[in-house]
């Protein structure tokens, strides 16, 4: 009785949350950005209960809102892409389906859902954005939203974890609460990559308003950006600077080398200066050079690599299915169980 109820309600909440998210777009951005700036504290943001043996949470319910209210808009995608397009989607999300359910029947519902659900929530919210109507007026007011409540947001939060627990490297781990280990970055990986967007958001919006309060902004997201060190992000933020200097409009290139030519001569100061931030420096020279998690993730991947073959040719070419894991040997006696890479 009592799991008839809870489904009863969960169905209802579900209708609620499909059409809140087709009528009120912006209640998305809330709920993102919400989930952005609590990753580092609250990894499992929203924890509902368990269902099957898995952990079910707010963001597993809007993730599937999103994907239904983009089913009952796929007219949409079919309009707005080419053929091939839509197949290949078609195709990705066909495979993923069927990866989940191999994994369900193979693994169990809680662990094949659980290594599923980050893809759930890539997937359901790329699949209602291409659904939706974008009037410009609505693509302006997204792209500010996101600059000020997810961008600001991320780095008070960095600037909170500075002042509680000190400017932790790659090598630092502080303890939350409880069992939850934390790095000792301000940022974890996913914030720093959203902030790096956030920055390419308020540069979209300097170019567009010539407004000084967005390459301001611009410049503290970077500053934090740099200060997480995390050294995959640090990356791809040098790629995108590279793609925008290349490709980007020319007004905007002229812009941007002085920009970085500012940012340029601010770091070689304070690199140069013979005082506390001596040690500052120091630690972000020892996290660009630190090689362990590159050195680990390239052991990971040969021994994955192995196991793959040996599983046969369909894991080979498709994959294993979810909640197989990515358990493997690393050494003599050594098991580890975390990810091979940033899933980015």
């Amino acid at each position: 009785m009592t799991t008839l109820l809870f489904l009863v309600v969960a169905i209802i909440f579900m209708v609620l949350a499909i059409g809140l998210v087709r009528m009120q777009p912006r209640v998305v951005y809330w709920v993102a950005s919400l989930y952005a700036v609590t990753a580092w504290e609250y990894p499992n943001f929203g924890t509902i209960g368990t269902f099957g043996g898995t952990t079910i949470t707010l963001g597993d319910g809007l993730a599937v809102s999103l994907i239904v209210a983009g089913l009952l808009d796929a007219r949409a995608v079919v309009r707005r892409f080419p053929p091939v397009a839509v197949i290949a989607g078609a195709v990705l999300v066909a495979l993923l389906a069927i990866s989940l359910v191999q994994g369900i029947a193979t693994f169990g519902l809680g662990v094949a859902v659980n290594e599923a659900r980050g893809f759930l929530y890539v997937l359901g919210i790329l699949f209602w954005a291409v659904t939706r109507p974008w009037p410009q007026s609505e693509v302006v007011y997204a792209e500010k939203f996101l600059v000020i409540v997810q961008g600001v947001g991320l780095c008070v939060v960095g600037l909170y974890h500075v002042a509680r627990y000190g400017l932790g490297g790659t090598a630092d781990f502080v303890l939350v609460s409880g069992e939850l280990s934390q790095t000792g970055r301000p940022l974890v990986s996913g914030q720093a990559l959203l902030l790096t967007l956030c920055a390419v958001l308020a540069l979209r919006l300097w170019q567009r308003n010539a407004q000084s309060r967005w390459v301001w902004l611009f410049g503290l997201f970077m500053v934090f950006v740099i200060v997480s060190q995390q050294r995959t992000v640090w990356l791809t933020a040098l790629a995108v600077a590279l793609v925008l200097l290349v490709r980007g409009p020319r007004a905007l290139r002229q812009k941007l080398v002085l920009l970085f030519g500012v940012l340029l001569v601010g770091g070689v100061l304070v690199s140069a200066a013979q005082s506390s931030t001596s040690s500052i420096v120091a630690e972000f020279a020892g996290s660009a050079s630190n090689t362990g998690t590159y050195s680990a993730r390239l052991t990971s991947w040969i021994g994955l690599i192995v196991q793959s073959v040996g599983e046969g040719v369909l894991t080979v070419l498709f994959g294993a299915p979810f909640g197989h894991g990515f358990g493997r040997f690393e050494g003599v006696g050594r098991w580890v169980v975390f990810a091979s890479h940033n899933w980015y």
